[in-house]
C-alpha cells in the first residue's frame, strides 16, 4: 500500500511539475491574448498538491518567475502596477482546488471550479486595474462608473480567458485522470 501511495505521489508531481513547464514556456512563446494555462495550473496545484503555504508560495513564485521572464524579454509587459491583485486571484483560485475541488473531484466540480476561476480572475484583476493602473493613467476615474466602465471594457478579453481555462483545465485534470487509471491498470496486473 505505501508503494501504491509513493507511485501517485511520484505521478502527481510529474504531473504538476509538466503544468509548471507549460506554463512557462506557454508565456514566453507567441500566444492568443489571454489564452494561457495560469489559472488552470492554480486550479490543479490546488487540488492534487497537499495543502499548505509551502505549496502556494511554490506556485506563486513559478508564476512571478514567468512574469519575470516576460519582463526581461518584453521590458513593460511583464510587471504592472495592478500585479498584486493577479497574484491574489491565483490564490484564490488555488484555493478553490486546495479546499473545494480536493475533496470532490469530478466533472461537474471541475467545470465549476473552472467557472469560478475564471470569473474570480476577471473581478479580482480588474478590480486591481481600476483601483491602481486606471488611476495611474486616468483611463478610469474611482466612482462607480469609472468601475462599471473598466469591466466593460474588459468584456472582450473573458471569452479567451474563459475558454483556456476550459481548455488547459481539461488537459491537467485528463490527463490526471488518464495518469491514474493507467496506474490502477499496472497495479491489478502486479507490475
Amino acid at each position: 500500500m505505501e508503494i501504491s501511495k509513493n507511485k501517485s505521489a511520484i505521478y502527481t508531481w510529474i504531473l504538476v511539475s509538466g503544468a509548471i513547464i507549460l506554463l512557462i514556456l506557454s508565456r514566453l512563446i507567441l500566444h492568443i491574448p489571454n489564452f494561457a494555462p495560469v489559472s488552470a495550473m492554480a486550479l490543479f496545484a490546488g487540488t492534487m498538491l497537499t495543502r499548505n503555504l509551502r505549496n502556494l508560495l511554490m506556485m506563486l513564485g513559478v508564476i512571478v518567475l514567468s512574469d519575470l521572464a516576460i519582463e526581461l524579454s518584453h521590458p513593460g509587459q511583464g510587471f504592472y502596477s495592478a500585479q498584486p491583485f493577479v497574484y491574489a486571484s491565483y490564490a484564490i483560485i488555488y484555493g478553490i482546488g486546495a479546499y473545494g475541488l480536493k475533496s470532490r473531484l469530478n466533472i461537474i466540480g471541475g467545470i465549476a471550479g473552472t467557472l469560478a476561476s475564471t470569473l474570480i480572475f476577471f473581478v479580482v484583476s480588474n478590480f486591481g486595474v481600476w483601483a491602481v493602473a486606471g488611476q495611474a493613467n486616468e483611463m478610469y476615474p474611482h466612482t462607480l462608473g469609472g468601475l462599471i466602465a473598466c469591466y466593460t471594457a474588459a468584456i472582450p478579453f473573458l471569452r479567451p480567458t474563459f475558454l483556456s481555462d476550459m481548455f488547459f483545465s481539461g488537459v491537467f485534470f485528463g490527463a490526471f485522470a488518464l495518469i491514474s487509471q493507467a496506474q490502477l491498470r499496472t497495479e491489478k496486473a502486479g507490475i
